[in-house]
């Protein structure tokens, strides 16, 4: 897992990657990007590792199976997404499973009660002023992302109140770790 590899992930924006062997056809697993916060990139540890370490469930369903069966899968609790497959018919070869999609349980809530899911990120309310929250997204993904810049010359300025307040938080707000 490099650094470019980061950039890529932190730019997608979602939460939840599938991992595909050779063709993107192919989904062979699913990465969350919470697995990642505790990778050095600097280590270069294989993304294979990382994919068996967590060994997220990745469930696949059928391109024509029903929305409630998948919510009853999806309610078990081992995943919030779900890849849609087909079988891929080839003249003189075996046929394959070929990943044609996803499904997730925001989708099916959205069939069931017929109406779109806005989320922190697609919330207008007349009560904020829409131009000073797109320029704090854009602050906030321009420090993100120059954590995971190698090729970026700025480092990132912790200032004495920060210093003081994760000092304050460090002392008190966390339990003893014993190495």
């Amino acid at each position: 897992v490099s650094y470019t590899y980061l950039q890529e992930i932190v730019k997608s924006g979602y939460s939840r990657i599938p991992i595909y062997s050779n063709t993107r056809t192919n989904i062979v697993a699913m990465l969350h990007i919470k697995d990642l916060a505790f990778i050095d990139p600097d280590d270069m540890i294989p993304l294979v590792s990382v994919l068996n370490f967590y060994n997220h469930a990745l469930i696949k369903v059928f391109h024509d199976t029903n929305l409630d069966i998948v919510f009853k899968e999806f309610k078990k609790g081992l995943a919030h997404l779900g890849i849609v497959i087909k079988i891929k018919y080839q003249e003189g070869l075996d046929p394959v499973y070929e990943a044609i999609g996803i499904v997730t349980l925001e989708d099916i809530i959205e069939e069931i009660i017929q109406a779109e899911i806005s989320d922190e990120t697609d919330i207008k309310s007349p009560y904020r002023d829409t131009s000073n929250l797109e320029l704090s997204r854009n602050i906030n993904k321009h420090h993100i992302r120059q954590f995971f810049d190698s090729s970026s010359s700025t480092i990132p300025e912790i200032t004495p109140n920060m210093h003081l307040t994760i000092c304050q938080f460090m002392s008190t707000g966390m339990d003893l770790i014993l190495i």
